[in-house]
């Protein structure tokens, strides 16, 4: 309702934008509310002027992305910050390299940022690549209700639903270590509480809900007490990679 606002799945804690960066990132107040009026900004002496440049350039890049589909543009040639990130959390670069090919992902052009697609379902699942100040920025692009992103390994027989698309990959590098990864869908609703997608998606093939082991995954597992659930022994699938490759390391 033209507020800036968090909201804590886990825990049910609610707040204003600002509460966030503050609470959660160890902002400044004056830091955090800078931070809000533009993504690129840094904190310095001439604060305010950056904040002020990067607001007004990043209205005119907004305006081109709503002429095209409301996806961010595609970076030209590699994609190293993606690739960085992505190998950072436990990804191998053959596998990022096999959802590029399939058009499943791509570094945007402005930002550098990791966009998850799928133009099919008018969907987008963007996060950032910036490790400054811990931040992780992630934002949804949804052109209808039931939108998801996806990847298939064989004929799909089932689809694993998981909250992010990075836990999608992860769950589905976790089964490949058991051979127990081919006929399936690997699939991402960004956010256990999107249910549309669930719906749509029960409709097409069985569903094994592999949301997170925290509050908002349980709810979604109680919601969904019609199908098999599988849960990561940490808070989530990429927690569980992690792990798994300190193990082996």
């Amino acid at each position: 309702m033209g507020d800036c606002w968090y909201h804590d799945f886990s825990t049910g804690e609610n707040g204003k934008a600002v509460d966030y960066l503050v609470k959660y990132l160890n902002y400044k107040p004056i830091d955090a509310i800078l931070a809000l009026t533009d993504e690129n900004y840094i904190p310095s002496d001439n604060s305010k002027l950056l904040a002020g440049e990067g607001r007004r350039k990043r209205i005119e890049e907004s305006e081109e992305e709503r002429k095209d589909s409301g996806f961010p543009e595609a970076v030209e040639g590699k994609s190293p910050q993606m690739f960085a990130y992505l190998c950072n959390r436990g990804i191998p670069a053959d596998v990022i390299k096999n959802l590029i090919k399939i058009g499943a992902l791509y570094q945007s052009k402005d930002f550098n940022n990791i966009v998850f697609i799928n133009r099919k379902m008018g969907f987008a699942e963007i996060r950032g690549t910036c490790t400054y100040r811990n931040s992780k920025y992630c934002r949804t692009i949804k052109n209808q209700e039931d939108g998801f992103w996806y990847f298939a390994i064989g004929k799909p027989e089932k689809a694993y639903i998981c909250e992010g698309a990075i836990d999608a990959i992860s769950l589905y590098l976790l089964l490949r270590e058991k051979g127990n990864e081919n006929n399936a869908a690997y699939i991402s609703i960004a956010g256990a509480d999107n249910q549309d997608p669930i719906d749509t998606i029960k409709k097409k093939i069985p569903v094994i809900i592999a949301t997170d082991n925290d509050k908002a995954g349980n709810n979604c597992r109680k919601r969904n007490a019609d199908c098999p659930t599988i849960v990561p022994l940490h808070k989530d699938w990429n927690e569980d990679l992690l792990a798994l490759q300190e193990v082996v390391e």
